[in-house]
């Protein structure tokens, strides 16, 4: 995105008078960014690692808990208490990582304003 539209004043400046450089690739170099930004604003790239990051740490938490025996992990059905919260979190995950998907309402307001 920054590079497309950095761009555009450069061409505009180097095209003197020519009508593709002066017009056209400054116009699809626009279109491009326009379509970037779109997509970005649909994918959410940032909001998608906040959440994969938290849940890193919160099954790291748990390795450490089971590691050390500090409860819940403290008894001998350890092992299976383990796996049954790590695939908890695997489900809560999940679920929150759908929220993040775009709707269709998103996808047709982005697309028409853009």
């Amino acid at each position: 995105m920054t590079l497309s539209t950095g761009m555009i004043p450069v061409v505009l400046v180097a095209s003197q008078q020519d009508l593709i450089w002066g017009k056209i690739v400054p116009s699809g170099l626009a279109a491009l960014t326009t379509v970037l930004v779109a997509l970005n604003q649909l994918e959410r790239p940032h909001e998608r690692w906040v959440l994969y990051r938290r849940y890193h740490r919160l099954v790291s938490a748990e390795e450490k808990k089971y590691r050390f025996g500090v409860k819940p992990y403290a008894d001998e059905d350890r092992d299976a208490r383990l796996g049954r919260r790590v695939a908890e979190l695997e489900i809560k995950l999940q679920a929150e990582w759908e929220g993040l998907i775009p709707g269709r309402g998103e996808i047709a307001s982005i697309s028409q304003g853009a």
